[in-house]
């Protein structure tokens, strides 16, 4: 809700502001901006223009890339992203300038110290005059990124020790009665993962010959 809040202020705000960019005007700029803006120290802020150059950035963006204004007034967006990103991100920004039509994308960021920092970035085009502009207003998920990737790394490791062991697991959510199979499981029962876990019924299908109603029991007592 802040994002969006601050998309209909930036929207709103921006026009009326950019034909102020100069030299002697951009300390003012930067004011009118942060006031304009509820909570702008969370989000990093930029303008660019048709050339997909910096026309502004605000304080959090700076501190954030390690960057001087001067260093990013004027220089191409894609300057700054990853290489494996520049063309995407052009595209991307080309893309809402063009159709009018936001977006939300996650990009990578290149810092001045050499620090790769991972945004969530939403782009929205605005008009001052005759000119068109891309806003960007990005947030720092680095360290989600990292909780993801590390949690990625710790279900391999499970995976394969399952794997090692021949042994596999379940899980039944009471909430939604749905079954989650690990992959090991699946594997042990022949069971095409295609196809999805078996229903709760079905589960009773897997157990050993005369051990169904025990299992029924033991799973019974710990709902």
């Amino acid at each position: 809700y802040i994002m969006k809040d601050n998309l209909v202020r930036l929207q709103t705000t921006v026009p009326r502001l950019l034909h102020k960019i100069d030299e002697k005007r951009k300390h003012l700029l930067q004011q009118q901006i942060n006031e304009a803006l509820f909570n702008t120290d969370a989000y990093s802020i930029a303008v660019v223009g048709g050339d997909l150059s910096y026309v502004f950035v605000n304080d959090t963006l700076l501190e954030l890339s390690s960057y001087t204004e001067q260093q990013l007034v004027g220089s191409r967006i894609n300057e700054f992203t990853s290489e494996g990103t520049k063309a995407a991100v052009s595209e991307q920004i080309w893309s809402v300038i063009e159709t009018g039509e936001a977006i939300t994308e996650d990009w990578t960021l290149q810092t001045y110290d050499g620090r790769t920092v991972d945004l969530q970035v939403t782009v929205t085009r605005v008009s001052a005059s005759t000119d068109v502009y891309g806003i960007i207003q990005a947030r720092d998920i680095t360290e989600r990124k990292q909780a993801e990737q590390e949690l990625q790394r710790e279900r391999d490791r499970l995976e394969e020790a399952q794997q090692i062991g021949q042994i596999g697991d379940w899980f039944y959510d009471l909430d939604t009665e749905q079954i989650t199979w690990s992959s090991e499981l699946y594997r042990i029962y022949e069971r095409d993962p295609e196809k999805g876990p078996p229903s709760y019924k079905e589960l009773f299908d897997y157990a050993p010959e005369n051990t169904d109603r025990l299992l029924q029991e033991s799973v019974t007592r710990a709902l």
